[in-house]
C-alpha cells in the first residue's frame, strides 16, 4: 500500500507540474497589458499598442516602462488621442522595426526611440510638432524620415542615424544643438525653414557629416542660421535663393570644398565669419542688395583672387577679406 501511495503522490506532483507549465505557457502567449499614467498598453504578437487619451509618462534608467521586460517588440502602434511619447519609452529596443503614430501625437520626447537600430523609416503625421533631444539618436539603420509640419528639432535628435537625405520643413522655427551629428551617410539636405533659430555654441547643424555634398534651399527661406553648415567640407556649390535676407554668423565657416556661391537678389547682410576659411573660393560677386558685410565674413579665404561688391555704399567690416584682396565695384 505504501508503494502504491508513493506512486500516486508522484503522479499527482507530475500532473501539478505539467499543469503549471501549460498555465505559464498560455499566460506567455496571451496579451500582456496594463496602465501607464492615463494610458493603457498591451503586448501581443510582437506589437506594443498604446491607447487612451493624453500624455505618456516619462521614464528613466531607474524607472523603466512596464513593457521593458519584452525583448521581442517588433512594432509600436500609438492610437489616436495619445499626445506624447515619454522620455526613454522605447530606449534601446533594437528589435522594433515599425512605428505607427496616431493623429493626435504632438511630441516625441527625449531618447524615446534612441538606439532602436531596427528602425528604417519614420513618417510623422501632421500633428507632430516637437522631436525631443536624442529622440532617435543611434538609430543607425534609419534611412528615411518625413516630418511635414514639425516646429522643433531637439539636440542630437537624429545623431548617428543612417539618413541619406534630410528635408527640414518650412514650419521649423527651433533647431537644437547638432541634431544630425555623425550622420555619415547624409548626402543631401533640403532646407526649407523660413526663419529658424539654431541653438548652438558654434557647432554645425550637420557636424561631422563628411559626405554632405548638396544643400537645396527652399524659395521661402529668409534666414540661414548661425553655424548652420559650418565645416561641411563636402559642399562645393551654394545657391542662395532670392528670398534670403540674412546669411548668419559663421553659417558656412570652414567649408573648404566650396568653390561657387550664387547670392540671391534680396540678401542684405552677410554676418560675421559667414564664409570664413572657405579656402576653395576664388571668385565672388556680391550683389547690389547687400548693405553690410560684417567682420571676418571672408577672412581666411586664401584662394580668393577676385571680389566684386556691386553696391559702393556697402559697409565692409574689419577683416572681412584678407588684406591683399582688391575689391572691385
Amino acid at each position: 500500500m505504501a508503494v502504491i501511495k508513493q506512486i500516486t503522490s508522484k503522479k499527482r506532483l507530475m500532473i501539478i507540474l505539467i499543469s503549471c507549465f501549460f498555465f505559464i505557457t498560455i499566460m506567455t502567449v496571451q496579451a500582456q497589458s496594463g496602465k501607464t499614467g492615463p494610458l493603457t498598453w498591451s503586448f501581443m504578437s510582437g506589437t506594443i499598442t498604446i491607447s487612451g487619451s493624453g500624455d505618456m509618462p516619462d521614464f528613466s534608467q531607474s524607472t523603466m516602462p512596464p513593457w521593458n521586460v519584452y525583448n521581442n517588440i517588433n512594432g509600436v502602434d500609438i492610437k489616436d488621442k495619445v499626445t506624447s511619447i515619454g522620455n526613454r519609452a522605447f530606449y534601446g529596443k533594437s528589435s522594433i522595426k515599425t512605428i505607427t503614430f496616431g493623429s493626435s501625437m504632438k511630441t516625441v520626447k527625449s531618447q524615446a526611440f534612441a538606439n532602436c537600430t531596427g528602425l528604417t523609416t519614420i513618417n510623422f503625421p501632421n500633428s507632430v510638432r516637437t522631436i525631443g533631444r536624442s529622440a532617435f539618436s543611434g538609430c543607425s539603420n534609419l534611412t528615411s524620415v518625413t516630418m511635414p509640419v514639425v516646429t522643433s528639432i531637439g539636440e542630437s535628435a537624429f545623431a548617428g542615424t543612417g539618413l541619406a537625405t534630410v528635408t527640414i520643413p518650412k514650419s521649423v522655427t527651433n533647431i537644437g544643438k547638432n541634431p544630425f551629428l555623425n550622420c555619415k551617410r547624409l548626402k543631401t539636405v533640403n532646407y526649407n525653414a523660413i526663419d529658424a533659430k539654431y541653438q548652438t555654441d558654434s557647432i554645425s547643424i550637420f557636424s561631422n557629416c563628411a559626405n554632405l555634398t548638396v544643400v537645396n534651399f527652399g524659395n521661402e527661406v529668409k534666414t540661414i542660421p548661425d553655424y548652420a553648415f559650418a565645416d561641411c567640407t563636402g559642399l562645393t556649390a551654394i545657391i542662395i535663393p532670392n528670398s534670403v535676407n540674412v546669411i548668419g554668423k559663421e553659417s558656412f565657416r570652414g567649408c573648404s570644398g566650396l568653390t561657387s556661391i550664387t547670392f540671391g537678389e534680396s540678401v542684405t547682410t552677410i554676418e560675421k565669419g559667414a564664409f570664413k576659411d572657405c579656402t576653395g573660393l576664388t571668385t565672388i560677386i556680391i550683389p547690389n542688395s547687400v548693405t553690410s558685410i560684417e567682420d571676418e565674413a571672408f577672412s581666411g579665404c586664401n584662394s580668393l583672387v577676385s571680389v566684386t561688391v556691386e553696391n559702393p555704399e556697402t559697409t565692409i567690416g574689419q577683416g572681412a577679406f584678407n588684406e591683399d584682396i582688391i575689391i572691385n565695384n
